[in-house]
């Protein structure tokens, strides 16, 4: 078994190794010596070969991270990939069971109540499946009605625990008063291929980029599912936000990693987003062409 937290670390170490495989060898035990060479003998690294017993990978499918997920499938085909529940600092939320199809409520892990966009709080036992709803949490540490700031829809039902999807963080980019929030840009970006970050940009005309790691992103139809959102629309339709950019950027997930360790993160926990609220990310590409 594999477990990570996040795709974009296993990923980014598997491409080291397949760089880095050969010179590795020499310091090696005989036996993984001589399985990391065989597993390099193509010139990539076959994870079938090295790890052949390895049976399930666990780390984050949902939210942002689930476009990372057809890039595992094809490097470890011997392995099930389980998405990991939604686990916060603060308590257990939903955790992965056979037989789900999505991590279900952790019942015993706490008091959770969820707030539908209307703002009405509802308990577990009164969630529609196909909805979407905030999470509030009480635990048994002394944490009352703790707003976690997740966003998750529910998928049905596992006996008489709900099956939660995780959407996102609600996190929000507010540059005149259009109030994008990241669980909207994750639904408008869904069709977008690979890896794609919606940046703030705070000059004489604020306006968004969309980096992607593909070309074939389509900056009117992304746009218009912008516009569903009334505050950006109007916002733009008033010339308070210029018109979407969109920049190809070849390995930005693997930039995007190399930034925020410049930050101080640790590799393990860079979380992927789709939004970023200021332009530091833009101001950091720009610095390392």
């Amino acid at each position: 078994m594999i477990s990570v937290w996040s795709p974009t670390f296993l990923l980014q170490l598997m491409k080291a190794l397949g760089k880095c495989g050969r010179r590795l060898t020499d310091s090696l035990p005989s036996l993984i010596r001589q399985r990391l060479r065989d597993a390099l003998k193509t010139g990539t690294l076959d994870t079938t070969v090295l790890w052949p017993e390895l049976d399930t990978l666990s780390c984050w499918t949902q939210g942002p991270a689930q476009v990372f997920v057809p890039a595992l499938r094809q490097l470890f085909p011997q392995a099930h990939i389980q998405g990991k529940g939604l686990l916060a600092t603060e308590g257990v939320v939903s955790v992965p069971v056979e037989g789900a199809q999505d991590p279900v409520l952790a019942v015993n892990s706490g008091y959770f109540e969820f707030v539908d966009n209307a703002g009405k709080v509802l308990q577990a036992a009164e969630v529609q499946p196909g909805e979407r709803y905030r999470i509030i949490l009480t635990n048994d540490l002394g944490m009352y009605r703790y707003d976690l700031g997740d966003e998750v829809e529910i998928t049905g039902w596992y006996e008489k625990a709900p099956m939660l999807r995780f959407r996102g963080r609600i996190s929000t980019s507010d540059l005149v008063g259009e109030k994008l929030e990241e669980v909207f840009v994750a639904r408008v970006l869904e069709s977008v291929d690979g890896f794609s970050l919606l940046c703030a940009v705070s000059e004489s005309q604020p306006g968004y980029v969309l980096l992607s790691e593909t070309s074939k992103s389509d900056a009117a139809r992304i746009e218009k599912g912008l516009f569903r959102n009334p505050q950006y629309a109007y916002a733009r339709k008033m010339g308070q936000l210029a018109p979407l950019a969109i920049r190809q950027v070849a390995g930005l997930d693997e930039l995007y990693s190399r930034w925020r360790l410049q930050q101080g993160q640790q590799l393990g926990d860079i979380k992927p987003v789709c939004l970023l609220r200021d332009d530091g990310f833009l101001q950091f590409l720009e610095s390392s062409r």
